[in-house]
């Protein structure tokens, strides 16, 4: 099995405004987001994954916006599920992540492991029990991977976030439905101006210039994947890197404009 490597690889709003192409870039970005007022969203509910297998568990899944006629590519997630943990503030900033090799600021490689359940065909799953049909959101196609992660910007990043920003069905791949699992992402909210949006996250932390960090990405998929040759591709997810500067880094910034300022005056 293997991972497709198509990223959208803009800013979130840089996506929202220009028709949602995954091969958009906005290259260090200083976009301003603005601050969102939280409202009530409404709760998923969890599924059980490997039922009647060895090791059942839990996943809590919130999806991605379904594509429409009028919306082939929609960002964001249907609602922010059992609740938003943290708001986009407005001195946040997006980067590009994209595949290794491709000139982003964040390059990301993916390895995917077995599928914890698999209705497409089952013998290749940890719970070869369930029957074999196509994966519904009752018995889903449920797979961990890990994604590799590398600043490829030059400086190091601090207060880094991986944004997943939707599902790129732009090059023909099955409309399928693409959920996260509420127990591993951190749901942030945005408001663009003409609405709330909801996104998943995993947190990075600070990354130095050229260092690799590697994340756990859990797929919630209720429809077949796409098959190339016996390989099921995985949904191509777009993503974004979200820079939440620290406190302390805005003060520092504030305090050297004012002097500068003042030195201005003087002169």
């Amino acid at each position: 099995m293997r991972s497709v490597g198509r990223w959208a690889m803009a800013a979130v709003e840089a996506l929202r405004t220009a028709g949602r192409g995954g091969s958009l870039r906005a290259r260090g970005a200083g976009w301003l987001l603005t601050l969102v007022l939280l409202a009530g969203p409404a709760a998923a509910t969890p599924i059980t994954v490997g039922a009647g297998g060895p090791s059942p568990f839990q996943v809590d899944p919130v999806y991605f916006i379904a594509p429409s006629a009028g919306n082939p590519n929609p960002l964001g997630l249907v609602d922010a599920g059992n609740g938003v943990d943290r708001v986009i503030g407005p001195t946040d900033f997006a980067i590009s992540a994209c595949g290794t090799g491709l000139g982003c600021e964040l390059s990301i490689a993916t390895n995917v492991g077995t599928p914890f359940q698999n209705p497409q065909y089952p013998a290749n799953s940890t719970n070869p029990q369930i029957p074999q049909g196509i994966p519904t959101p009752a018995v889903p196609f449920v797979v961990d991977s890990t994604w590799s992660v590398t600043n490829t910007s030059g400086a190091a990043l601090s207060g880094l976030w991986l944004l997943f920003t939707g599902v790129d069905f732009s090059a023909g791949y099955p409309t399928v439905g693409v959920g996260l699992d509420q127990n591993l992402y951190t749901i942030m909210s945005l408001d663009d101006g003409t609405g709330t949006s909801y996104y998943g996250a995993l947190p990075i932390g600070l990354l130095a210039s050229g260092q690799t960090k590697t994340l756990q990405v859990r797929y919630i998929v209720t429809g077949n994947l796409q098959d190339l040759g016996g390989n099921l591709v995985m949904p191509p997810l777009g993503v974004s890197g979200l820079v939440v500067p620290e406190p302390a880094s805005t003060i520092l910034i504030g305090i050297g404009l004012s002097a500068l300022a003042l030195a201005r005056r003087r002169r």
